[in-house]
């Protein structure tokens, strides 16, 4: 599924997976780096917490509000146990850090920062 967002005054289009009520407990739990974006999105605006138990590797998280605009972004460790957003979101994006999606991450974090794609 094709999904825009926006951030610093520009559009992207995403092929993301939309996450259904059953899979939005595993997340990226047990996927494998080579997966795809995954979408969550929720009926009213909150500050949802995540965890990464179980995910093998880092990924991108990125926080949007009702209008698709990013609101906050954060790199995820494997194995935190708490992660929150400081603004209430309507929907989030899970992000592996893999060039594959090196355009997408660069769109949403800036060209200035790095990251290792191990």
């Amino acid at each position: 599924m094709l999904f825009r967002i926006f951030n610093r005054g520009k559009f992207i289009g995403l092929n993301v997976v939309r996450v259904n009520f059953f899979t939005q407990f595993t997340g990226l739990m047990f996927s494998r780096r080579k997966t795809a974006i995954r979408l969550f999105s929720h009926a009213v605006d909150r500050r949802m917490p995540i965890h990464s138990w179980f995910v093998f590797y880092k990924f991108l998280i990125v926080w949007l509000d009702s209008k698709k605009r990013v609101v906050e972004w954060r790199v995820v460790k494997p194995f935190t146990s708490f992660v929150l957003p400081r603004k209430v979101c309507c929907a989030f994006l899970e992000i592996p850090l893999d060039d594959k999606y090196n355009k997408e991450i660069k769109f949403i974090v800036g060209n200035k920062q790095r990251f290792k794609y191990n």
